[in-house]
């Protein structure tokens, strides 16, 4: 047949939109859009933090507007792992429709420097009585400052 290159057709592109979001600790009902912030989407999941160490390669980006809202485009239906600073979220692509997220980030809540340590660390409180950053393994052994 003339014109029918290699008999396949590339299938259709879907998109996941949504928002981010801020909110407080003491609040978390009570939340503020996020504009400009980068939302990336990936195939696997990786350890979150301030500090990643070789993260995957993303295979959308987006963008949000000043209302927080942001679109990732051209997706195949599969699993996708979202993530906005340092969150990250697991969202299902079905075949048909698109999923609507909402991204929360929260404005106070301490972010562990090594995520698969969060349940083996507890956050230790500095002399003067004002929480300090630093991060100890239960039993007092160091873990991050």
């Amino acid at each position: 047949m003339a014109g029918s290159g290699s008999g396949t057709q590339p299938r259709p592109s879907s998109s996941i939109s949504g928002r981010v979001v801020t909110f407080q600790s003491s609040d978390r009902h009570l939340t503020t859009p996020l504009a400009h912030v980068k939302v990336r989407a990936f195939t696997r999941a990786f350890p979150l933090g301030p500090v990643m160490a070789d993260p995957p390669l993303p295979v959308a980006t987006a963008i949000t507007g000043a209302d927080g809202r942001f679109t990732l485009s051209g997706l195949r239906p599969r699993r996708y792992f979202l993530v906005t600073g340092t969150t990250g979220r697991w969202v299902s692509l079905p075949a048909s429709g698109a999923p609507l997220v909402t991204l929360r980030i929260c404005r106070d809540c301490m972010v562990p420097l090594v995520a698969g340590l969060r349940s083996r660390c507890v956050v230790a409180s500095g002399c003067s009585g004002r929480p300090s950053m630093a991060v100890l393994w239960r039993g007092g052994r160091m873990c991050g400052r």
